[in-house]
Order: structure tokens, then sequence, then C-alpha cells
């Protein structure tokens, strides 16, 4: 795998890095919350669906300020010109009291929408997804990806999961257990107090929903092709240890890779150039999950 990578990085250093932007899906997306298409594809065969994390942007999550690159719309497409690239956007400011159970139903039913009526519901897909975005994905797919046949609804959710072919994690938490040090088993158990404010119990529940749902996902995470990239490490002041970004792979965990970037957990989704270091082993991983993912099929 590593030769592979090798090879097609130095196919894209040789092209350098100029920018010509492929045509966007639509002249003007609209500014409401939920699925953006991005790049509709040349021969779509594959989706690949982009999520941002906690107080994120469809677009500007994605885009490198300095440059004014939107690699999803900019770069990516022609590394695989024939997938059907889209964003979600989705409200995780601190004063909403949705529910993020809610949210997920919502893009899981977007999506599969979006797919019955462009004649797509056999399509592939991968997901990009960063930070708190990656938690709430393996939420949406631990939850309903094992639904009951006999309903509707949820067989389309069962669907999208077993369709998942790939899952591109930045900055995410690998195991289930990690990020939910906030909420101790006690707090669980107590649930909301009498007095708690709205915005506080809603967090509960939402960091509840959270925690079982992504104990649901490790049940079914070697169903996925899954690369993590982790981010820059922090410097480290004179004395002071370097403690692991992450904690190493069990081993019953099957085709996973993780592959740090030279970025910060902020920036590490954003590239001004197609030359960029980081960008071309995340297009690099993406082109590779394309290729094997258009060969196979799950259903």
């Amino acid at each position: 795998m590593k030769k592979l990578y090798t090879k097609i990085v130095a196919k894209k250093e040789s092209k350098g890095g100029s920018i010509q932007r492929p045509p966007a899906a639509t002249s003007q997306l609209s500014e409401d919350y939920g699925l953006k298409v991005i790049y509709q594809g040349q021969r779509p065969t594959i989706d690949i669906v982009a999520i941002h994390g906690h107080g994120g942007h469809w677009k500007r999550s994605w885009t490198d300020q300095p440059s004014g690159t939107f690699w999803l719309r900019d770069l990516l497409p022609k590394a695989v010109p024939d997938a059907r690239i889209l964003s979600y956007w989705y409200d995780t400011s601190n004063s909403s009291t949705t529910p993020i159970e809610s949210i997920a139903v919502a893009f899981l039913s977007e999506l599969s929408q979006l797919r019955k009526t462009t004649a797509s519901n056999d399509r592939p897909i991968i997901f990009l997804a960063h930070s708190s975005g990656g938690i709430f994905l393996k939420a949406s797919l631990g939850e309903f990806g094992e639904s009951p046949e006999n309903q509707d609804t949820k067989t389309d959710f069962r669907r999208i999961r077993l369709l998942t072919y790939g899952i591109v994690f930045f900055g995410v938490p690998q195991h289930a257990e990690d990020g939910f040090d906030v909420l101790s088993s006690a707090d669980a158990e107590a649930g909301p107090l009498p007095s708690e404010p709205p915005l506080m119990a809603a967090l509960r529940r939402d960091l509840l929903w959270l925690k079982d749902s992504n104990l649901k996902f490790s049940r079914i995470r070697a169903d996925f092709i899954t690369t993590y990239f982790t981010e820059a490490p922090p410097p480290i002041t004179a004395g002071q240890n370097q403690e692991p970004m992450i904690k190493p792979e069990s081993p019953d965990i099957l085709h996973t890779n993780v592959i740090r970037l030279s970025k910060t957990h902020g920036e590490m989704i954003k590239f001004p150039n197609a030359a960029d270091r980081d960008f071309q082993k995340v297009s690099a991983c993406v082109y590779m999950m394309v290729s094997e993912a258009t060969k196979d099929t799950k259903i």
C-alpha cells in the first residue's frame, strides 16, 4: 500500500500545483442546512460525502482562506472525476437544543432520498468526516445501520450502511470510549438534574446518545475500509514527555490505516493547492478507496 501511495503522490507532484477549477454542480448553492452537491461527476459511479465538525460549515470548513481553495470542488474532482461529491451542513451551535439523534435521522433521510431520486441508490459511498463530525457519523451508522428489514425508512438507513465502502476520518478518536470522558457512568445513571438548564440537559442527552451509538459502531467498524488522519502533534516544551496522539490499534480492527498530517486540528482539512503534501496524502487515500469501491459491491 505504501508503494501505491508513493506512485500516486509522485504522479501528482509532476503535474504541479496550479488550480483549474472544475464546474460546480450548481452556480449558486443555498445557505440552508442540509446536503450540498459540490460536484456531479463526469460519469458518477460513487458518492463522496463530507461531514464537518462542531461549529463547521459545508464550505468554509473545507476552504483554505488565504488561497480561497475549496478543495472538495477545486482539487478533489481531478483525483476522482467519476465521483459525485457532497458536503453536509448541520446545526452544531451551542444554542441548539435539537436532539443530535434527530439531526442524524435528517441526514440519513436526505442522503437516501437524494440517491433514490437520482437513480444512484446502488452506488457505493465514501465518507469524509472531521473531528466531532466523525463521532456524529459513527453514531449515525451505528444506531441505524442494523435496522430491521420490515421498516421502510430504517431499511433505507441500513442500505446506506451496507453501501458504505470506506470512511476517511480527520482528527477523530478511533475508539468508541475516547471523547466521552466528560460523561461518567454515574452521570449516565443519574440522568437530568431537576434544576438543570435546558441547554445542559440537551448536552447530556446528546452525549449519552453519541456514546451509546458509537459503541454500536464499534461492532460493525470492521465492515469498512477506514483511514484515520491525525493532526500534527503539539510542540513539546522542555521536560515534557510527548503523549501518543492516538491509542494503538487493536488487532481485531481490520482494514484500518493511520496517517499523520503536518497541520493542526482545525487546518488539517484545508489545502491551498494540489502540491500540498497533506492534500497529496489525502487524495491518494481517497483515490485508492474509490478505485477499490467501484470494483466491489456489498449488496
